[in-house]
């Protein structure tokens, strides 16, 4: 019976010595397995922060954007606003009466030396009162010549060029006093 105890007893060690690596196995799995859980834990906690930052971000700058883009439309509209006072502005300049026109042109012409000669281009509808403003203000007309334009003259010699159309007018008084009338409109 020795050897059968012997051999049981050996059995007895070696399931106890199994039960104790299969249990400090369990342990450290266990113990593996925690710490693993943590880590992940951690990892999609701090990926969860980094997404909300990133989200929190790409809104503050899709609302940062669409903003500038309103202010932008905004601006378009109020430039085109002004643009549109200063054409309806030329527009009406062009159809003032024969007297308030006649007005007009002998104030632009103060700006000519007196005994200027040139030839003249000057629109068909106020020919007569353009060529009598500039023979009343002492300027000589070699030649006249019809023109395209809406009102005033333009005045040539091989030495000078004097522009006095309306659109000419107009478009100086704009670079001039355009940042006036947006603030009349817009205050």
């Amino acid at each position: 019976m020795a050897l059968h105890d012997l051999t049981e007893r050996i059995k007895k060690d070696a399931r106890e010595t199994a039960n104790r690596i299969k249990s400090g196995a369990v342990s450290t799995a266990q113990e593996i397995e925690s710490k693993a859980e943590a880590e992940r834990l951690s990892i999609q906690e701090k990926h969860k922060s980094n997404l909300e930052t990133l989200l929190s971000e790409n809104v503050r700058k899709v609302k940062a954007n669409a903003s500038l883009e309103v202010k932008m439309q905004i601006e378009n509209i109020k430039r085109s606003l002004v643009d549109e006072a200063f054409s309806k502005a030329e527009v009406l300049f062009s159809q003032l009466p024969d007297k308030e026109y006649e007005e007009i042109l002998k104030k632009l012409v103060v700006s000519i030396p007196q005994k200027t000669e040139g030839d003249v281009i000057l629109p068909s509808s106020r020919k007569a009162i353009t060529l009598q403003v500039l023979k009343d203000a002492g300027i000589s007309v070699s030649s006249v010549i019809e023109g395209d334009m809406k009102a005033g003259f333009i005045l040539t010699s091989p030495d000078f060029e004097y522009v006095m159309t309306v659109e000419n007018l107009f478009r100086r008084l704009k670079e001039k006093n355009e940042i006036a009338v947006a603030e009349i409109l817009f205050g």
